[in-house]
C-alpha cells in the first residue's frame, strides 16, 4: 500500500516540477508592460525599472524634448535657440547675423543698435546718427572677419562684448577699431598730431590745448587710409594737415577736428 501512495505521489509532483522549470527559463530579468510584453530592463526593488532617462520623451538625454541633444529646445541642433540651424541666433537661416535672411550680410542698423546696447557705457558715439554715419565709412568685409577693417570684424566684437566682455571688446567694435579692427597699414595718430602741430599751431587754426589733446581726440576717429581727401578719417585729417604745410589757411580747418567741411562724416552710404 504504501508503494503505490509513493508512486501516485511521484506522478503528482514531477509535472509541477517541470512546469516551474519552464516558467524560470522564460524570465530575462525585465519588467512586464501592461500588454504582456516585456519592457527589457531589471526591476528594481521597489518594483519600478531602472533607467538612465525618467523623462519619458524616450530620447535618452533627460531633458524632456524628445530630440537627444540635451539643450531642451526640442530641434535636435543643440544650440538652445529652438530654430534648428545650430547657429544659436535664433533666426533660423544658420548665417549667424541674427537678420534671418540666410545671407551673413550685417547691416549699419543692425550693427549701430547691438554696439549701443552692448556698449551703452563704452560708446564712441554720441547717438544713433553718429554711428551709422561713420559706419556707412566702412567696407563691409566678410562673415567670420575677427581682425580686419570691416563692418563685419566690428559687428563681431559688439557681440562678443554683449556676450562675454565689453570691456575688451568695446573698443575693438568702436571706429577706431582699436588695433584690432584695423587694416595693417592704417595711417596712425601720432604722425598727424606731430604734422598738426607743426603746421597749424598759430592763431585760432589750433584747437588742441597741447599734443596729448590732439592724440585723445584722435584715437577715437576711424584711420581709414593714407591719401584721403574727405571724409571723417584719420588719414583725411592727416593728408589736410601736411597739406596745411603749403597753404595753412586753406588746409588747415580741414586738418581740425571739425573737418572744415572736407573731413567729415558722410551724410550717407
Amino acid at each position: 500500500m504504501r508503494d503505490v501512495k509513493n508512486v501516485a505521489m511521484t506522478l503528482l509532483v514531477t509535472p509541477l516540477l517541470a512546469l516551474g522549470l519552464f516558467a524560470c527559463s522564460g524570465d530575462d530579468g525585465g519588467t512586464d508592460t501592461d500588454d504582456g510584453t516585456s519592457t527589457g530592463m531589471p526591476s528594481t526593488s521597489d518594483g519600478t525599472t531602472a533607467g538612465p532617462n525618467t523623462t519619458g520623451d524616450g530620447d535618452g538625454d533627460g531633458d524632456g524634448d524628445g530630440d537627444g541633444d540635451g539643450d531642451g529646445d526640442g530641434d535636435g541642433d543643440g544650440d538652445g535657440d529652438g530654430d534648428g540651424d545650430g547657429d544659436g541666433d535664433g533666426d533660423g537661416d544658420g548665417d549667424g547675423d541674427g537678420d534671418g535672411d540666410g545671407d551673413g550680410d550685417v547691416s549699419c542698423q543692425s550693427y549701430c543698435e547691438l554696439y549701443l546696447s552692448a556698449c551703452a557705457d563704452l560708446s564712441e558715439y554720441d547717438n544713433m546718427d553718429s554711428c551709422m554715419a561713420n559706419c556707412w565709412q566702412w567696407p563691409e568685409g566678410d562673415p567670420g572677419d575677427i581682425d580686419v577693417d570691416s563692418l563685419q570684424c566690428r559687428y563681431y566684437h559688439a557681440t562678443v562684448a554683449q556676450d562675454v566682455d565689453p570691456i575688451v571688446h568695446c573698443p575693438h567694435a568702436g571706429p577706431s577699431g582699436s588695433g584690432v579692427c584695423v587694416a595693417a597699414d592704417a595711417p596712425t595718430c601720432q604722425p598727424y598730431c606731430d604734422a598738426f602741430f607743426m603746421n597749424c599751431d598759430m592763431g585760432n587754426l589750433n584747437p588742441y590745448t597741447d599734443p596729448q589733446d590732439c592724440l585723445d581726440t584722435c584715437m577715437t576717429w576711424y584711420p581709414g587710409a593714407d591719401g584721403q581727401v574727405d571724409g571723417h578719417t584719420v588719414g583725411c585729417h592727416l593728408y589736410h594737415t601736411i597739406a596745411a604745410g603749403d597753404d595753412a589757411m586753406l588746409h588747415c580747418p580741414h586738418a581740425a577736428p571739425a573737418g572744415g567741411g572736407v573731413c567729415v562724416l558722410p551724410n550717407g552710404p
